[in-house]
C-alpha cells in the first residue's frame, strides 16, 4: 500500500518541523507532503534545509483548509501512479510512532471503508477526537470523549458519523478529482464533515480506530474566539443548506 501523508502548513514553522519529525519516525514507509499556504514565517525555506526529501508545495495566497488540502490531493491524482492512501494532517499535530500505520490498517482489512479517524489527545493527555456523532437538527458537532481521561473507555474501532480533518486517512480513489473537499468551507470548519456525509451517503464506511494515536495542539490558525465562532457558524449554515432536506429545515 503506497501512503501519501499531506500536512496542510501555515506560519506555525516550529509546530510544522515538529510534526515532520514524528512522520519520519513512523513504523512504515510513506511519502511525505507539506503544502504551505503562503507562510510568511520562513516555513518553505526551513523545511527545504531540515527535511529536504519532504515533497514541499507553495501556494501563493491562504486557499485555507480545504483549498489547501485539494492542492495536493489534485497533484497526486494527476500522477501516473497515485498512492492508495492520503493522509490529511494538520501542521499541530504530534503522531506516535505506530500512528500511520494503525490509521491505514482498517482501509486494507475492509475495501468498503473510504476513511479513518485516529485516538486524538490533547497536550495534557485527555480526550480531544475518538470519533464524532453530528447532533441531526441543529448540525452540531459532538465529539466523542472531549475532555475526558483515557481509560480505555473508547477503544473498540468503530463505524461512526465522521472523523475530524486534524487527521484522517482517505482511501484516494473516492475521492472527487474534481473538488476532493469543498472550497466553499472557507477558511476552515465543516469541510471533514461534509466530506464523510458525502462518502456515507455514496455508500462508504466511516470508522475510528483507537490504535492509531496523536497529539493535537488545536486551533492554532484562528486567532480569536470571535473569529472561530464566526468561521464555525458559518460552516455549520453551509452544510446545513447543502444537505438537509427542505422539510427538515422548515420543521427545526
Amino acid at each position: 500500500m503506497q501512503i501519501t501523508v499531506i500536512v496542510l502548513s501555515w506560519n506555525a514553522v516550529d509546530y510544522t518541523l515538529a510534526c515532520l519529525e514524528s512522520l519520519g519516525r513512523q513504523t512504515i514507509p510513506i511519502e511525505v507532503m507539506v503544502v504551505d499556504n503562503a507562510s510568511i514565517d520562513g516555513t518553505p525555506a526551513r523545511i527545504r534545509q531540515e527535511f529536504p526529501t519532504v515533497r514541499l508545495v507553495c501556494n501563493r495566497r491562504n486557499l485555507g483548509f480545504a483549498g489547501g488540502m485539494n492542492t495536493g490531493i489534485r497533484a497526486l491524482l494527476a500522477e501516473m501512479s497515485p498512492p492508495d492512501v492520503v493522509v490529511l494532517l494538520n501542521q499541530d499535530t504530534i503522531l506516535d510512532e505506530t500512528c500511520i500505520e494503525h490509521l491505514v490498517a482498517p482501509l486494507s482489512a475492509d475495501e468498503r471503508i473510504a476513511a479513518v479517524g485516529a485516538k486524538i489527545r490533547y497536550p495534557d493527555g485527555t480526550f480531544q477526537h475518538a470519533g464524532a456523532v453530528i447532533e441531526w437538527s441543529r448540525a452540531i458537532v459532538q465529539h466523542i470523549g472531549v475532555g475526558e481521561t483515557d481509560h480505555g473507555q473508547y477503544d473498540v474501532l468503530q463505524e461512526c458519523d465522521f472523523i475530524t480533518g486534524a487527521v484522517m486517512a482517505l482511501r484516494l480513489q473516492t475521492l472527487d478529482p474534481v473538488e476532493p473537499l469543498d472550497e466553499g468551507f472557507y477558511p476552515a470548519y465543516f469541510e471533514d464533515m461534509d466530506l464523510c456525509w458525502r462518502l456515507r451517503r455514496a455508500g462508504w464506511k466511516i470508522v475510528y480506530n483507537p490504535a492509531a494515536t496523536l497529539i493535537h495542539h488545536e486551533s492554532l490558525s484562528i486567532s480569536s474566539q470571535l473569529q472561530h465562532n464566526c468561521f464555525y457558524h458559518r460552516g455549520r449554515l453551509r452544510f446545513v443548506l447543502k444537505h438537509y432536506p427542505l422539510n427538515d429545515l422548515l420543521n427545526t
